[in-house]
This record gives structure tokens, sequence and C-alpha cells, in this order.
């Protein structure tokens, strides 16, 4: 039946990829949020960094048994525990802003609002609470109310790292204004220089920006970031990968892949790069292997097996390129043209 057509446009790296995330996806985050809801619940999707726990004053004993109650999944205690303390009166401020975090780890957005803007109706100008309504708007999608938030954030707290890593994600992925995010990752960066996230999508700005040098130079730092901090985050490596491959030198960019693979060795789209950087050094044995675990780690990617059908049909294997192809439509047909 011949080889498929595709868009050029889906082949090409890092600014165009539509791969679907469907395993990141949950009942508080809207689609398209690539973890920039900075919730304190999705610490193991998002180690460590731009997270939104509070750290407002509190009762430390308090504070830790909500904190175990909410890590347990007890949510009926942890609220009863929350009510308690704010009907003593101890320390409401913080008692509200655990509550919004307890309502939006239930996937209870609107909830978490509520308790966020009890906490701002005692101090109206916390930064810390404005950064946290900011992440609930964003999930929300209401990006007027978002900005809203995040300037009274940025007014409350100009040096916070996470409300200019939170600014900065708006603003490359939603605003689409590059050069403002470059300003407020490259802050948040300096601000805190163990934050890996922070470095990738100032990379990704560059990137927008034609800054080619300095691209690769941030993803290179972010890669030995995640490295130092022993954290499972690919996407540097992903990033960097792919600046070498457009470039044709596939040893630097295996190199990268190699490390990324011992960061996580289950990650199809690192082994989707291991195979292109393979084929551009004529190892297509590898290469197809490279694809094949790809293509089993994400069954319903389709552009690795699309890749696969045009290895085969290049080496001549017909047979087996026409059963690529056919999975390849199949793929489509279940889980859309991605």
């Amino acid at each position: 039946m011949g080889v498929p057509a595709v868009k050029a446009s889906r082949l090409s790296p890092i600014l165009n990829r539509t791969r679907r995330y469907a395993a990141i996806g949950t009942s508080a985050l809207r689609a398209g949020a690539l973890g920039l809801c900075m919730i304190w619940a999705c610490r193991d999707a998002q180690p460590s960094q731009n997270v939104s726990q509070p750290t407002l004053p509190a009762g430390q004993a308090n504070e830790d048994a909500v904190r175990s109650l909410i890590d347990q999944g007890l949510f009926s205690q942890a609220e009863e525990l929350l009510n308690e303390q704010i009907k003593k009166g101890s320390d409401p401020l913080s008692d509200y802003v655990w509550l919004g975090h307890l309502e939006l780890r239930r996937g209870r957005t609107f909830a978490s609002i509520r308790a966020y803007r009890q906490a701002e109706a005692l101090q109206p100008r916390n930064g810390e609470i404005h950064r946290l309504l900011a992440s609930d708007y964003y999930l929300l999608n209401q990006r007027g109310l978002f900005k809203e938030e995040i300037q009274d954030a940025l007014t409350g707290n100009p040096n916070d790292p996470q409300t200019n890593y939170l600014a900065g994600r708006f603003s490359y992925e939603v605003d689409k204004n590059f050069g403002a995010a470059a300003d407020y990752l490259l802050k948040a960066s300096r601000l805190n220089p163990g934050d890996y996230k922070a470095d990738y999508y100032l990379a990704l700005s560059f990137v927008q920006l034609n800054r080619p040098e300095d691209a690769q130079s941030q993803f290179a730092h972010a890669c030995d970031l995640v490295e130092s901090s022993h954290s499972k985050y690919t996407a540097p490596f992903r990033g960097i990968a792919e600046v070498f491959l457009e470039k044709g030198e596939s040893p630097p960019a295996l190199s990268y892949i190699r490390r990324a693979l011992r960061v996580d060795p289950g990650d199809a789209e690192i082994c989707y790069l291991e195979a292109k950087a393979l084929l551009q050094l004529g190892h297509t044995d590898e290469a197809i292997d490279a694809l094949k675990r790809s293509a089993t780690l994400d069954p319903g990617w389709a552009e690795p097996v699309y890749i696969l059908g045009t290895t085969y049909a290049k080496i001549g294997l017909h047979a087996m390129s026409e059963q690529a192809f056919t999975r390849f439509r199949q793929i489509q047909e279940e889980y859309g043209k991605n």
C-alpha cells in the first residue's frame, strides 16, 4: 500500500512535538497543562522543585499531622483537623492555605480557590497566596485572572523563584512571549540555581528566540543538575539531543541520550531519539531495536512505528515495512493522529 502520508511538521523536533501525554493527566490537570500546576500532590512527577507547598508560619505539630494525613490519602480526616484548627483560630492563615492544598489534591479547584481567598482576606498582600491562586486559575484556563494574581504575586514577592518560574512558564506556553519567558526563567534560575526545570524552559525560550548557543548551554546545565539531584527528568536530555541531531552531530546527541537512559530507561521518546541518532550513524540494526523499544514503551505513539516502517522499506524488508505501516494506521485510528 506504500508509505502513509505524514505532514513534515509532525516529524520535526522540539517545538513541533505533538506527543500525547495521557499518563500525565489527572482530574486536577486540564489538558495541556504540562505540569504547570505546581501541585504539592504531584511532587513525584515534579520532584522537589517548583512545588507550591505551604511555607507560611504554622504550628509544626499540626502541620506535620495534616501533611501526613494528606500523604496517606486520608482527606476527610485532614479536612476535619483543619476545620478544628480554623475554629480555634490559632493560625487561620496557614490552616486556610493547607485547606487549599487539600482541596486541590482532591481535584476540587474551585474549593481550593475559596480556601486561598480566605487566606488572602487575612493577608491581602501576601505574595505566596497570590501565587497559589494564580496556579489554580491556570488550571481553570482563566488567563485574565491568572495574570492578575501572578502580577500581585510578583509585586508581593518579586524575588520568589517559584513565582518567577510560574510566570515564565505561562509566558512561554500560553502568551508565546518568549522574551518575557526568558527574563522570568533566567531570574528563577538565578534565585534557585538548582532548578533544572527553570533551566530547561529557559533553554526552550532561547530556541524560540534564535539563540542556539545559549539554548545548548542551558540544556547542558539542566542535564547536569538532573544527574546531580538524582531526579527522574529527561526533558533537557531530549532537548539537547534534538539540537545536536538537527545539526547532524550524532555522537554528542547519542552521548546525552545514553545519559538520559540511565536517568529513565523506560522513556519512549529517549529510545526514539536513540534510534534517530543511530540511523544518522548508519547503525540500522541497533536503530530498529531502539524503535521497537520505543513503540513497546508507548503503544499509542505512532511516530516510532512510522519510522520503523520507513527503515524496513529502505533496507528492502517490504513485508515487515507493510506490517509496521498497518500498525501505524491502526494507532492513528485508535488514538488519533499523534
